[in-house]
């Protein structure tokens, strides 16, 4: 019987979801585009409950049964690589749980949360990548603390994860300030939040790793409709090509997701029109 409570199951369960995961990405390349608008729909099937003293998963015991050479997933279409994806996401959970329960950790179970964390960023799922970030920083890196740079890294993440998801910025601002995070772009990107400054956020945006730019996605929206306010009461007109620059959105896609009553006159976006000076009163 295999239990996930047991070492040596973990590390070769760890082995088959890592291989299953490098596979689903090769497999998901081509349709990456299509499939990351699918991604923030992400949700896992619902768990009946583990039972960890009584035997392992399953998903487990299906994948602990095959050779650890990885094999691409048969994935025809976008929806296949999202149940893919559920799956993988739901097994990483359930090896999360187990090293939780055997009380490991060690430079393994560190090495299964980095990369947990890591795949459930990239596939902006907050359910399985919150939990997991706050056990490694909070009970982990407690009892083996982590490198500079892998604290650093982390940490980014969670103070990216309240300010730009949660929109608490003083949570953010705490959780810098008791871990000593210095970072550049972080500082940058908690002053563009504060004072609503579309065009430094998007600048740390086009700047930052994938990871931080997955979780700076979801201040996207926000940036874009200060940015909206911000001309819409400043100028009567601009530039297409600087209207792009500001948001980050194809005129047809504003239009359509932003419903801006603007017109598009070439080049130009006429944003509003001035009054017409009617001359002066004549009274008789």
């Amino acid at each position: 019987m295999v239990v996930l409570r047991e070492y040596d199951a973990q590390e070769g369960y760890y082995s088959r979801i890592h291989d299953r995961y490098m596979a689903y990405w090769a497999a998901a390349g081509p349709k990456f585009r299509t499939l990351e608008s699918s991604m923030a729909n992400l949700s896992l099937p619902q768990d009946e409950g583990l039972a960890l003293d009584v035997g392992a998963p399953k998903l487990a015991k299906a994948w602990l049964g095959k050779k650890s050479t990885p094999t691409t997933p048969q994935c025809s279409n976008i929806s296949d690589l999202k149940a893919e994806l559920d799956i993988l996401m739901l097994s990483m959970r359930k090896l999360r749980e187990g090293i939780v329960a055997a009380s490991r950790t060690d430079d393994f179970a560190v090495t299964v949360y980095i990369f947990c964390i890591r795949a459930a960023v990239l596939a902006k799922h907050m359910e399985s990548y919150v939990p997991a970030l706050l056990h490694l920083l909070h009970v982990m890196h407690v009892v083996r603390p982590l490198i500079k740079t892998t604290l650093d890294e982390f940490v980014a993440y969670l103070v990216l994860h309240l300010a730009c998801r949660q929109r608490d910025l003083a949570g953010a601002y705490a959780a810098r300030h008791s871990f000593g995070l210095h970072d550049a772009s972080i500082d940058a990107m908690l002053f563009a939040l504060v004072h609503e400054n579309y065009h430094v956020f998007w600048r740390i945006r086009d700047s930052v790793d994938g990871y931080k730019a997955c979780l700076m996605e979801h201040a996207e929206e926000f940036m874009r409709e200060q940015a909206l306010k911000s001309m819409a009461r400043s100028y009567f007109s601009v530039e297409l090509s600087f209207l792009r620059e500001c948001v980050r959105l194809d005129w047809d896609e504003l239009k359509l997701r932003h419903a801006v009553g603007w017109e598009l006159e070439g080049g130009r976006v006429i944003i509003r029109k001035p009054r017409s000076n009617p001359g002066p009163l004549l009274i008789v």
